[in-house]
């Protein structure tokens, strides 16, 4: 990247140091996607390096995008490990000084991750764009989760994001290395949120940047999950997955004196939304959430020994802290009257079956 060329986006001439940034693209099965990815990424000058990791999903595609792109280099995983693990596997790969994980359903607008460089290039730590998520008219501009460990987008001009969503996430190795990079346990959902928890636990930097913009087609992995202009889709699968992985998330970053509280309100969340799958007939999913605090206390040592990594500063807990919503989105969503709808395939069929809370 040109030390000129970019600084923070407030227009001042001020030269930034040289950095170097790798573009860390983890994918399992989107074909329809990863093309338009990799050539939006390709096109920005300050990415030296691209490494696709592919996560075992035995199509070819990602050699076949590799070939006919020079700057691309695909790193296959033996088994699916997750986008955490994933991610961890390119980054050990990878020689920036700043490290952009993406999903290959993320088109990056032009200068997206010059600007995510530049401005890493003052702050230490974790940085993200602007994100316009599927269908929604709304752009996301960083989230953050309530005292339940629900997350919420948050709107341009909104308070100081608890995390970046992983789509595309930025950081400084210094800041990778410092957290232990991301939690592989999770395979899916919530390593985004741990990892920016821990960034901040340790003095580090959050941060959206408003002049980087990329677009998030969002649910190709695991359908739904967004905010959509009809409301918020989601699917069994998903919840049971943020159910498991919550569970590590309060162990592991958590503070102390608020360990209770959260725990208590969690409880209640898995109870609701086990009851809710219930209702619907669906009792694999209602028994995979109820067992979402069993799966929680066998994973505690790994998450604990997350949560006393050298390097947390009480202060910046305490400020991390400050970023959880301390209003329930579950009591905001009942008060404007938006419902929640649950998009799932039916096993053995190609339709989807729709309900909503």
């Amino acid at each position: 990247m040109r030390a000129d060329r970019h600084s923070e986006g407030r227009g001042d001439a001020e030269p930034l140091p040289a950095i170097s940034v790798s573009a860390v693209v983890v994918y399992y099965r989107d074909p329809a996607h990863l093309a338009a990815c990799l050539d939006s990424v390709c096109g920005d000058q300050a990415v030296s390096e691209v490494i696709v990791v592919d996560n075992a999903s035995g199509d070819g595609v990602a050699e076949a995008a590799a070939a006919s792109r020079q700057a691309v280099r695909v790193v296959a995983a033996e088994r699916n490990l997750g986008f955490g693990g994933g991610a961890n596997l390119g980054a050990a790969l990878a020689r920036g000084d700043v490290l952009v994980f993406l999903n290959p359903d993320v088109v990056v607008d032009p200068g997206a991750l010059d600007a995510l460089g530049g401005y890493l290039a003052r702050h230490d730590g974790i940085a993200g764009p602007v994100v316009w998520q599927g269908s929604s008219s709304a752009a996301e501009c960083g989230s953050t989760v309530d005292r339940m460990l629900l997350h919420r987008g948050l709107p341009a001009g909104g308070p100081a994001p608890l995390y970046v969503t992983g789509c595309c996430l930025a950081m400084t190795r210094r800041c990778f290395d410092a957290v232990g990079g991301f939690e592989e346990r999770f395979f899916l959902i919530n390593e985004d949120v741990e990892l920016c928890w821990q960034a901040l636990r340790r003095g580090f930097d959050v941060a959206v940047v408003p002049n980087a913009t990329v677009r998030h087609v969002g649910g190709t992995a695991i359908g739904g999950g967004y905010r959509t202009d009809r409301g918020i889709e989601t699917t069994a699968q998903r919840v049971v997955l943020r159910e498991r992985s919550s569970w590590g998330v309060l162990l592991a970053c958590v503070p102390s004196r608020h360990l209770a509280t959260v725990a208590g309100a969690s409880l209640l969340r898995a109870a609701a939304f086990g009851a809710l799958f219930a209702a619907h007939g669906t009792w694999r999913a209602a028994a995979s959430v109820w067992a979402g605090p069993i799966w929680g206390v066998a994973l505690s040592p790994g998450s604990l020994a997350r949560r006393r990594r050298p390097g947390v500063d009480s202060g910046a807990e305490a400020g991390a802290w400050d970023r959880v919503s301390r209003m329930f989105f579950a009591w905001d969503l009942l008060r404007r009257g938006e419902r929640l709808t649950f998009v799932d395939g039916r096993p053995g069929r190609s339709r989807q079956r729709r309900w909503a809370a």
